[in-house]
């Protein structure tokens, strides 16, 4: 996994992975973001927590659908730090989360220097399975 925020990798981040054994597992990314660990198969949810800027990341391992569902889309972009979901249960919920899933491809694919459709075309798939590793 790499870690990012806002589409900037975080180097030599020292983190602490909760959820995979009795004690944490520590470590810092290396200088591209990312950092690897071994998960075993019931594993379903970890909290990485980034200890120098105080926040806990939680990543759901054991539940990412495939790059060209709206859900698999959705959760690869708020892993990069591009979306952000909003509250469930508003009134035209889905219009609005629409709209910010556009507006969070757009700006994917513009820092990618990909043309900014907000479409899923085949060189914006490539370049996120390349930023997200999957």
């Amino acid at each position: 996994m790499r870690l990012q925020v806002g589409g900037e990798p975080l180097p030599k981040e020292p983190y602490a992975i909760l959820g995979l054994g009795p004690e944490p597992i520590l470590g810092e990314s290396d200088e591209q973001g990312w950092i690897k660990s071994q998960v075993d198969v019931y594993v379903r949810e970890v909290e990485i927590i980034l200890t120098r800027k105080n926040r806990t990341l939680r990543v759901r391992v054991g539940d990412l659908d495939p790059l060209d569902t709206i859900s698999g889309l959705k959760k690869r972009l708020m892993h990069l730090g591009y979306y952000r979901p909003g509250k469930i249960g508003g009134e035209n919920q889905d219009a609005v989360e629409g709209e910010a899933l556009i507006a969070a491809l757009k700006a994917f694919q513009s820092e990618r220097g990909l043309p900014a459709t907000g479409k899923l075309d085949e060189d914006t798939k490539k370049a996120l399975r390349a930023a997200h590793g999957s």
